[in-house]
């Protein structure tokens, strides 16, 4: 969700807030969000070395459903930890 938080960032960005992802699976994985439309690739024409990466508004209404998610399973490891 880095990318939600930051609004568009280039690959450079995104590899260095991740860790323990290769360049090559983010590559993969970012070219398929882009292609599930739940990001957009920007490329400057003067600057062609230039790719900003932003979520769609479609990536967007799926926020609370994430959120939701990661709580369910944070509330849920606790509770199995605490076994």
């Amino acid at each position: 969700m880095c990318l939600d938080y930051h609004g568009k960032m280039r690959f450079k960005d995104i590899q260095e807030a991740t860790t323990r992802i290769t360049p090559k699976v983010l590559s993969k994985k970012l070219l398929d969000l882009e292609e599930n439309q739940l990001i957009n690739r920007t490329v400057k024409k003067h600057q062609a070395s230039y790719s900003g990466l932003c979520v769609t508004e479609r990536a967007k209404k799926t926020q609370p459903i994430i959120i939701a998610l990661i709580n369910f399973a944070e509330s849920h490891r606790q509770k199995i930890l605490a076994k």
